[in-house]
Parts: C-alpha cells; structure tokens; sequence
C-alpha cells in the first residue's frame, strides 16, 4: 500500500508543472470549461471581496468542510536522542462544524494516525524497540471574518508507543490578514502545555513539545493550487545523543517550512507539510505527502471555506518534540 502510494506521489508532483499552464478544466462529462470560469465558480476574482463563501445556514452541509488524508510520513526529532529517524504512513480526518453562521466561527475538530518504522537500526539494537506509532488529536476554535482577518487557536495533544509510551500536549495558534483574494500574511506559533516522562534503554529522559512561532505568506495561484512559506525561531533544544552523550543545549534557532495543496479534481488534491528546526543535526527534519479526500467536494478553494478548518490537524511538523535529560 506504501510503494503504491508512495509511486502515485511521485507522479503528480512530476505532473506538477503541466497543473500550472493548462488551459482548461474537464469534467466528469468531457465537456470544457475555462479556467477563468472555474475560477469564477469557485469565488477567486483578482478584487477582495468578503466572505469568500457567504456564512448562510441554507448552504452548508456537513461533507462541506470534511477532509480526509492518506500519505507518506517522515520525521526526525530531538525526541529520537540523536540515533534514529522514521518513515512510514499517516491518516487524518479534519472536520470544521459552525458554531455561529452571523460570525463566521466554526469548531475544528481532527485526528490522525501515524505508524512508522526506524529508519536507523541503532534504537532497536540497543534499546528493543523497531517502530512507533502517533496518535494526534486536534480541538480548536477559527474564525474567517468579513474584514479579512482570520484567527484559529487549537489544543493538540499526542500519545505515541515508541520505546516508551507518552502523552503530551501543547496550544497551537494563528492570526493572518487577507491582503488580497489570493495573498494571507500573518504569524502562527505553539506553546508547550504539557511533557512527559520515558526511559530509554534504562536511560531517565523528559520529552516536551518545543516552543515555536514563525510569519507566513499563503499565497493562491491562478489554478487553484495553494502554498505556504514560514520564517521564525524555536525555543532551545536538547542535544542529547545516545551515542556521543551531549548535554549542552541550542540557544534560540530558526525554524522555516512550506505547506501545498495542489486540488486534482473537484474532491482530490495533493497535500503535505514540511517543517524544519535548524540546525539539521541536533533539530527536526519533519515532512508528510499525500492525497486529500473531500466528500463534499470542491476541492478547489476548500482551504478559503468559511467552514473549513483554518489549522491542519497535528502532525510532526506542528508538533515537535524535545528531549532532556
């Protein structure tokens, strides 16, 4: 199920390009339509105007803000104590219920999976363990108002079963402005609530969600695909190894990524995240990719949904983990 997803990854990013420079949309009866018309259809005009989809009560069903996801995961964090990386799949659900049609507020709520493998041998040969498995849960309150301000705020929290079991949780936050109908700017973060204590091999360890906030720039291109790029900073980490046993921590380092989600059809579209805590080394390398599923459809400008979820579920570019000993 792995290669076969992996295969079709691989593809529709080579594809990618051509996504970009056709001139035309088909549907499911082979009939064309202009891209300047499916732009039309799906609220994108070159002038802001607000709500992007009028919040009316008539007009939303419950398949309307409903995603689901399946996809190739990998990751390493400081949580792998300098001797391990994963890779594997990952599955979420991500649903967005409004809660007041006048303010355009809504409820997100989502949940994922994620079972990976080790991707270095040395955990398992020192310490037993050979694979992990995530579980991400994500509450959280959004707003995509009339003036073109949007906020979310969510609280995550993660139960994983590596080479221990541990639950931990953390607040996850952002605010942008629409400058545009096609660009959001604004800044986005997350705060540690609460860490946990493992063993490692008979080693005591105490693993915490890491501090982070960055600015990012959300930019929808003239075929409907959607990217993100951040810039920021990430509170210290540990630099433990299991091999060479550093103890010293980073000062304050910088944390970039990028978010796409390139819609295919009217209910699929390719979507991923990629987060990096510098320095590469000691940091996190964290990114998944996969195929998005939406129900209801309009796959096109879902992500500009009144009603759709402002925040992705959680997920190991969102929420790293620190060690410390």
């Amino acid at each position: 199920m792995l290669r076969w997803t992996f295969g079709w990854s691989l593809a529709c990013l080579v594809c990618l390009p051509t996504i970009g420079v056709a001139d035309s949309w088909m549907t499911e009866h082979d009939s064309t339509i202009s891209m300047d018309e499916m732009e039309r259809h799906a609220c994108f005009s070159e002038a802001p105007t607000y709500p992007l989809n009028p919040p009316q009560a008539c007009c939303w069903n419950w398949t309307d803000s409903l995603e689901l996801f399946l996809g190739l995961d990998g990751s390493k964090q400081p949580q792998d104590f300098g001797v391990n990386a994963h890779f594997g799949g990952r599955a979420h659900v991500n649903w967005g219920v409004p809660l007041s049609f006048d303010r355009s507020i809504g409820l997100q709520i989502g949940t994922a999976i994620t079972q990976t493998d080790h991707a270095v041998a040395v955990t398992h040969a020192l310490e037993g363990s050979s694979s992990r498995t995530q579980s991400f849960t994500t509450i959280g309150l959004f707003q995509r108002a009339d003036s073109g301000w949007n906020w979310a705020i969510a609280w995550d929290v993660l139960y994983q079963q590596d080479y221990d079991t541990e639950t931990l949780s953390q607040w996850r936050g952002r605010v942008g402005y629409d400058l545009t109908n096609r660009d959001e700017i604004g800044v986005m973060g997350s705060l540690p609530m609460s860490g946990s204590d493992a063993n490692w091999a008979g080693n005591a360890v105490h693993l915490r969600p890491l501090a982070q906030g960055s600015f990012f720039w959300r930019h929808l291109w003239r075929y409907g695909s959607q990217t993100t790029m951040w810039l920021g900073a990430a509170d210290s980490h540990g630099q433990e190894n299991a091999a060479l046993m550093n103890t010293q921590g980073t000062n304050s380092v910088v944390v970039f990524g990028a978010d796409l989600q390139c819609p295919l059809s009217d209910h699929w579209a390719i979507f991923g995240e990629a987060n990096f805590v510098t320095p590469a080394d000691t940091g996190s390398v964290d990114a998944y990719l996969g195929f998005a599923f939406y129900p209801g459809g309009g796959a096109l400008g879902w992500r500009r949904k009144t009603f759709s979820p402002l925040l992705p579920v959680a997920s190991s570019p969102t929420f790293v983990t620190d060690l410390s000993r």
